[in-house]
């Protein structure tokens, strides 16, 4: 009977072993999800889930170093919601982070996969496109911009349902 305890055992200790080996490689790779989720969230925005200042800066560099190999034209749009504070003053901070996260997502859907839309502080917010532009091109983008942020948004206050009207001022360079 030991005999088979022993043989049973010498079986095992492979698999006992794999197991082990399996288990380090499973917390590995829950780390570095952890690490990675870490990094999205250092160049996000917690408000508007958009990307922040820190992602805007470093795609913009990237833009400029690659100018230097590869000279090819792109644009970048500043936004600025107009009389932001008015909506702060008047309908409140809870308001005023709606409309925030509204105009983000806006802006957001009006831009392609390659583009990188940013929250860049308080009520502004930047679009650089990294694909050849010419100024029209970026006039026309612009312009889809204040159309889709124009649209009423929606408001929850304590009076009740409401809804405001936002635009933008939109500065261009190509």
């Amino acid at each position: 009977l030991q005999d088979v305890f022993d043989r049973a055992d010498e079986l095992l200790k492979p698999t006992l072993r794999l197991s082990v080996e399996i288990s380090h490689a499973y917390a590995e790779v829950l780390r570095q999800m952890s690490q990675l989720a870490s990094l999205a969230e250092v160049r996000s925005d917690p408000l508007t889930r958009i990307n922040n200042r820190r992602a805007f800066d470093e795609s913009l560099d990237g833009l400029l170093r690659e100018q230097v190999r590869y000279p090819a034209t792109f644009s970048l749009a500043m936004i600025d919601i107009d009389h932001f504070k008015q909506i702060n003053d008047v309908h409140g901070h809870a308001a005023g982070d709606s409309v925030l996260k509204v105009v983000g997502a806006r802006i957001a859907g009006t831009v392609s996969a390659t583009d990188l839309a940013a929250r860049v502080g308080g009520d502004e917010f930047v679009v650089v496109t990294d694909q050849p532009t010419t100024i029209a091109q970026a006039l026309e983008f612009a312009n889809q911009v204040r159309l889709a942020v124009s649209e009423p948004i929606p408001l929850r206050l304590g009076s009740g349902p409401a809804k405001v009207k936002v635009n933008v001022s939109i500065g261009l360079a190509s």
